[in-house]
């Protein structure tokens, strides 16, 4: 049931625009990734309407050799953006600059392990996948 209210929340913010860094972003769901190692870290979805925040947090472990990997949901948050600071979304990436930013590196293959097209993907595609992968588990 839970899986079902933060994916409907996501939705709601589909058509919305983010002012990161001082640019109009035609996106609603900006990303954030983290890891110390490439195979095992997490996915940080933010959508901002007006002025509140849905961050979404995914951990996720690769194995590269046999081409699998798990995904799992932490949470989901709902906060004021003042409660993050204005320069929170600057954290994060829009679909084309962090797909951009991988994309012909020695990392692209551990993307590519989650979907051939992982890295082709918008920000809501990715989150509305790894929704998918958790939900099914």
């Amino acid at each position: 049931m839970m899986m079902v209210a933060i994916f409907l929340f996501i939705q709601i913010f589909l058509f919305g625009t983010i002012d990161s860094s001082g640019k109009m972003i035609q996106e609603s769901v900006l990303i954030k990734h983290n890891s110390k190692i490439i195979d095992h870290g997490y996915f940080i979805f933010c959508s901002i309407e007006g002025d509140m925040i849905n961050e979404t947090t995914f951990s996720y472990s690769l194995n590269l050799e046999k081409q699998t990997f798990t995904v799992t949901l932490v949470g989901s948050e709902i906060m004021s953006l003042d409660a993050k600071g204005e320069n929170y979304t600057s954290q994060f990436n829009d679909s084309e600059d962090w797909n951009r930013e991988r994309i012909g590196t020695p990392i692209e293959k551990y993307f590519l392990v989650f979907d051939p097209d992982f890295l082709v993907w918008n920000n809501l595609e990715k989150l509305n996948f790894f929704l998918r992968v958790c939900k099914n588990e």
